[in-house]
């Protein structure tokens, strides 16, 4: 009877540790917002973006990628304020191929050259959003895609039925949001 009450005493005290821990993790990040929580925060240290956080308006930009040891079909996409899409990368000129390693925007991407720049007009500094998306199979339509259907490819696919979960699982997408501000 005492190694029953041990060990359920055990399990509890794992249960409350496991929840507490899980709450630690949320608040350490109350800044977050809902692209965050859905895509980088799950995918950390997989793909990997280094960008200057701060462009002159008219500045061309320029970006890193490391992919880690994945490689596959890459994709950028501007975000604006109102989660409409623009796609960067690939545009109807570039050859679609598989890509990996570490590569440099715009040279990696058909060296087109594009220029920040900014809509407001009495503001210091704008915020802008660009999301890589790293896939094993070409993405269709991504060009159509806002910003809650590019959310949703990342979401996990559940059906009652096992066989349908493992076929809908196989396709694999990295997600990277990151933001700079333009002056």
């Amino acid at each position: 009877m005492n190694n029953r009450f041990f060990f359920k005493t055990i399990l509890l005290l794992l249960f409350i540790f496991t929840v507490s821990k899980s709450t630690e993790i949320v608040e350490e990040r109350p800044n977050s917002n809902l692209l965050d929580d859905k895509l980088n925060y799950k995918n950390k240290n997989k793909l990997i973006v280094d960008s200057k956080k701060n462009f002159s308006s008219n500045e061309s930009l320029k970006f890193s990628i490391d992919t880690g040891a994945e490689e596959g079909f890459i994709y950028l996409v501007y975000i604006d304020k109102t989660g409409g899409t623009s796609l960067l990368y690939p545009n109807s000129t570039d050859e679609q191929q598989k890509k990996g390693g570490n590569l440099n925007f715009p040279e990696d991407f058909g060296g087109r050259d594009i220029r920040t720049s900014k809509d407001c007009k009495d503001c210091n500094k704008e915020k802008t959003t660009i999301v890589v998306l790293l896939s094993n199979d070409p993405i269709e339509n991504i060009q159509n895609m806002n910003e809650e259907e590019l959310i949703a490819l990342n979401a996990p696919k559940t059906h009652n039925s096992r066989d349908f979960l493992i076929k809908k699982t196989k396709s694999h997408i990295l997600i990277h949001k990151f933001d700079f501000f333009v002056e």
